[in-house]
C-alpha cells in the first residue's frame, strides 16, 4: 500500500461526490462502488498499514481516544469525508446504527452481518426508547466484500468477527445532520444512545465491581439507592453491563428490577428480558475465547449471535458443503467435550463448555436437534439400552436442561428476534 493510491481513492470519491453537490445520501451508493471497484483487500494487509504509519512522513490526525477499532488506523482524511482501516481482536455483538455515511469493506477475516428494523414504542427520554427489535436474515461476510453504511435508522445493524484478527476498510462522512441520538438496541426492544450517559456512570460502574471484589455487604444497598435515584437510562446500562460482567443471584436481580418496576414497569419488563440475553450472550463469549479450533469458534459464535435455529442451520451449510448442519454440530459437540477443562475454570467443569455430554447424552442432543420431542427420545433410547422406561422422569429432566440451557438454547428455539 502507499499513500498515492489511498489519496487516489480519497480523491476519486471527493470527485465523484462533489459532482452531487456533496448530498449526504448519495455518499453511501459513490463509497460502496469505490470499494468494490478497487478490491484492496487483495493488495493491503496489516503489515501494509503498519508500515506505511511508520513510514509516512505525514499522516492524517489519528483519534485519540478511539472507542471503534482494535485499533483504528486513519489513513485519509479530506474535508467531509475519510478513509480509515479498523482493526478487530475480538468480535462485537453490539447491534447499532451510524449517524454518518458511507460504505465498509472487509480486508481481511469474514463476519456475521445481520440488519434489523427497529419500531419505536414508548419513548422515555431522548436516549431511551422502547420498541419492537425485529432480525433480518443474517449472512456471512468474506475478505472482498462491500456493503453500505446509511445514516441513522436506516442502518440498525451487527457485525460479529469471526477472525482473530479481522479488519474492514471504511468510507464515511464525518456526520449527517439529523441522525443523533446514534442509538445501540438490546433485545427484545431498547434503544438507547451510549453516548449519552451520565459523565459518572463509567466510573460508578468500575466502582461497584471494586465493591464486588471487596465483598463489601453494602454493595447491594448501594445499587437498589442507584436503581431508585439516577435517570432510567442510566440505570438501564448499569444493570446491563453489571449482568454483563458477573452473573447476579435471582434474588438480587429480581430485587433490583422491583424497584425499577415501581418507576417504570414497561421499562422493567423489557429490561429483564434484555439482561437474561446479555448474560446469556456472556458467557457463550467467556467458553468462545478459550476455544482455538476455527470450527469450534465459528460455531459458538452462531449460538451467540444467532437467535434462530433455522438461520443457524443455514450458515452451517453455506460455510461447509461436505456434511449437513445437524451432523456437523453434533460432531462439533462431541469433540469439544472431549476436550480439557478451561485453564483456571472451575474444577467441576468437565470441558470448556462445561457440559458433561457422554454417548447416551449425545443421543439424546442429536435426537432433540433432530425435532424429536421427549417422549419420541425415551421410546428410542428404550429400543437400544435397558432400563430406560424406569428412567423416562430422568430422560425427561435432561431433555429440559438441554434445550433450555444458555448455551443451546438458540438451537431449539425459532423467536420472532
Amino acid at each position: 500500500m502507499t499513500v498515492q493510491n489511498i489519496e487516489q481513492l480519497g480523491n476519486e470519491i471527493e470527485q465523484a461526490w462533489r459532482g452531487s453537490d456533496y448530498r449526504e445520501e448519495a455518499f453511501a451508493e459513490i463509497a460502496q462502488a469505490a470499494l468494490a471497484k478497487r478490491a484492496l483487500h487483495r493488495e493491503l494487509s496489516a503489515v501494509d498499514v503498519a508500515r506505511w504509519l511508520h513510514r509516512a512522513p505525514q499522516v492524517p490526525p489519528q483519534a485519540a481516544d478511539a472507542k471503534f477499532g482494535e485499533p483504528p488506523v486513519t489513513l485519509f482524511a479530506g474535508r467531509h469525508f475519510y478513509v480509515e482501516v479498523l482493526f478487530w481482536l475480538d468480535g462485537t455483538t453490539a447491534i447499532h446504527q451510524h449517524s454518518f455515511s458511507g460504505a465498509f469493506h472487509v480486508l481481511f477475516g469474514s463476519s456475521i452481518h445481520t440488519r434489523y428494523t427497529f419500531t419505536p414504542g414508548e419513548t422515555i427520554s431522548d436516549t431511551l426508547l422502547l420498541g419492537e427489535l425485529r432480525a433480518g436474515k443474517p449472512e456471512l461476510l468474506a475478505a472482498g466484500d462491500t456493503r453500505p453504511i446509511l445514516a441513522g435508522n436506516r442502518l440498525i445493524h451487527s457485525l460479529f468477527h469471526l477472525e482473530r484478527p479481522s479488519a474492514t476498510l471504511v468510507v464515511r462522512t464525518r456526520h449527517a445532520a439529523g441522525t443523533d441520538p446514534q442509538y445501540s438496541y438490546l433485545p427484545p426492544g431498547i434503544a438507547h444512545d451510549p453516548f449519552g450517559e451520565d459523565a459518572r456512570l463509567p466510573r460508578l460502574q468500575q466502582l461497584f465491581e471494586v465493591l464486588r471484589h471487596a465483598q463489601s455487604p453494602e454493595r447491594s444497598q448501594l445499587l437498589r439507592e442507584v436503581i431508585e435515584g439516577a435517570d432510567l437510562h442510566s440505570c438501564a446500562i448499569l444493570l446491563v453491563n453489571l449482568f454483563r460482567a458477573q452473573a447476579i443471584k435471582k434474588e438480587e436481580s429480581d430485587a433490583l428490577l422491583a424497584v425499577l418496576a415501581g418507576r417504570h414497569a414497561a421499562l422493567a419488563s423489557a429490561l429483564a428480558l434484555a439482561l437474561n440475553e446479555t448474560r446469556r450472550q456472556a458467557l457463550v463469549i467467556d467458553r468462545r475465547r478459550t476455544l482455538h479450533s476455527p470450527d469450534h469458534r465459528f460455531f459458538l459464535s452462531l449460538l451467540l449471535n444467532i437467535r434462530r435455529r433455522d438461520e443457524i442451520f443455514r450458515l452451517i451449510d453455506e460455510r461447509y458443503a461436505d456434511a449437513g448442519a445437524l451432523d456437523r454440530i453434533v460432531g462439533w459437540i462431541e469433540e469439544i467435550t472431549s476436550l480439557p477443562p478451561r485453564p483456571g475454570s472451575d474444577s467441576n467443569e468437565p470441558n470448556p463448555i462445561g457440559y458433561d455430554l457422554g454417548e447416551a447424552e449425545i443421543q439424546v442432543f442429536r435426537a432433540l436437534l433432530a425435532g424429536r420431542t421427549p417422549d419420541e427420545v425415551v421410546t428410542a433410547l428404550a429400543a437400544q439400552y435397558d432400563g430406560v422406561m424406569e428412567q423416562a422422569d430422568d430422560v425427561h429432566t435432561l431433555c429440559e436442561s438441554i434445550q433450555t440451557s444458555a448455551l443451546f438454547r438458540p438451537l431449539f428455539e425459532n423467536p420472532t428476534l
